[in-house]
């Protein structure tokens, strides 16, 4: 029997827990995805004008231009998991008044997962909330939720956005990037 990662793994797995699909490993420079237009949504390497790409900071763009103050593009290997909510999708047709007014980007909701083990491509894992990012990619809102994995060895450490700082490195981002009511200041890892 197959299984859409998206489309049938539940959203939730218990009181403020929620599932995570890793589709970038920690360490890892290969963009893959889940192809939201194939059958079972299977996660595979993104391609650009035919190409398989590989990350660089450009698609992290504007995360950057707000920290540094101007665009770097360098290749390298992500510091964290990155992957997506199941059972989510960003909106394209609700305008967000708090960034500029971006519609969705018609993909599931993104999730930097900050902890320290390296994950593999298709596994589900249980992940407790911490803080957003509102990021525009294109003219499109593509949100990511900063979290952490609960079987992390930080993980009883870290509930808040704001114990993230004390237990890993961390660049604050302006409070005007804020979309969540349960943070009041935004950390992104790098």
């Amino acid at each position: 029997m197959e299984v859409s990662p998206w489309h049938d793994i539940p959203l939730l797995s218990g009181d403020d827990i929620f599932n995570l699909i890793a589709e970038i490993p920690k360490v890892s420079n290969a963009k893959m995805e889940v192809a939201i237009d194939e059958a079972f949504t299977i996660i595979k390497q993104d391609t650009e004008k035919g190409k398989a790409p590989i990350l660089h900071l450009k698609h992290f763009a504007s995360l950057i231009h707000h920290i540094l103050g101007f665009f770097y593009c360098v290749c390298y290997n992500i510091h964290w998991n990155y992957g997506l909510l199941p059972q989510t999708w960003e909106n394209p047709s609700f305008a967000n008044s708090k960034v500029e007014g971006a519609l969705g980007d018609k993909d599931p909701v993104d999730v930097v997962e900050i902890g320290e083990r390296e994950r593999k491509i298709g596994e589900v894992l249980k992940v407790k909330p911490l803080g957003a990012l509102a990021m525009i990619d294109e003219g499109e809102l593509d949100s990511k939720i900063v979290a952490i994995s609960v079987d992390d060895p930080k993980a009883s450490l870290v509930n808040y956005v704001n114990d993230i700082e004390k237990h890993f490195t961390v660049i604050s981002l302006l409070p005007n990037y804020l979309i969540t009511s349960f943070i009041s200041l935004l950390l992104f890892i790098l």
